[in-house]
């Protein structure tokens, strides 16, 4: 008759860490599937993992405690990344450009009440280096913006079912850059306007829409229509 073997005292605490810090795995694996693949930027989407990553592997006064700062992180991280990728817009959805320094000026303010009291400067601390390293990659993206004549697509494309993009260029000039296609399809222009309509552009005027993203670092981008037949029409559109 096989021997039955009773625990030992160091797998009953083993099993206990086990189940008191499973959460610290699930954020970290959720953190890096949201940024990795739920954002236009993974580049900066995972700089705004790092408040969360550092959450997970430091103390914490209870794996409730743990759960709850947990939970209000990656909301922040969703916020500050999901609503960009699916393409919304509004002074509600953050501009990517604000994910390295309000987002960690927002999650310090989270981390810091969260952590037990004894740690709570300790665990300010990296967070607060956060700041100036956000600053300086904010300026790389304007930077790079600014220098590049290609622009995104800005929730103008991908054009909807039934249309085709025959034509994609950069049309620069003295005021600038836009990005010029030509689209192509039955009622075009119609359903190009209800298409850049549910994408959150409003009319600005005749021939012109425009749409706008942040809280804070605003991006606004405007698109126009024309030298449209019936089934075809050029649309470009710009960052303000």
């Amino acid at each position: 008759m096989p021997k039955i073997r009773h625990p030992s005292a160091e797998d009953t605490e083993r099993y206990e860490n086990l189940s008191e810090h499973w959460w610290r795995v699930v954020f970290v694996v959720v953190a890096l599937v949201v940024a990795v693949f739920l954002s236009d930027e993974p580049g900066v989407a995972l700089f705004g993992t790092i408040p969360l990553l550092l959450w997970c592997v430091g103390p914490v006064r209870s794996a409730r405690n743990g759960v709850v700062v947990g939970l209000i992180l990656l909301a922040l991280l969703v916020w500050f990344t999901v609503p960009h990728w699916l393409g919304w817009s509004g002074r509600l959805v953050p501009s990517i450009d604000e994910t390295p320094v309000l987002h960690t000026v927002l999650a310090t303010l989270v981390y810091g009440f969260g952590s037990p009291g004894t740690r709570r400067v300790s665990g300010f601390l990296p967070l607060v280096l956060m700041l100036p390293v956000g600053l300086l990659l904010t300026g790389w993206i304007l930077v790079q913006r600014s220098e590049t004549v290609w622009i995104g697509d800005e929730g103008v494309l991908p054009v909807p079912a039934g249309l085709e993009v025959v034509e994609d260029q950069p049309d620069c000039g003295s005021g600038g850059c836009a990005r010029r296609v030509r689209v192509v399809g039955d009622d075009v222009t119609a359903v190009m306007g209800e298409h850049l309509m549910a994408q959150g552009f409003e009319p600005v005027s005749r021939a012109g829409m425009c749409r706008l993203t942040g809280l804070v670092v605003t991006r606004e981008t405007c698109v126009g229509m024309g030298n449209a037949t019936a089934d075809s029409v050029w649309v470009s559109w710009y960052l303000k």
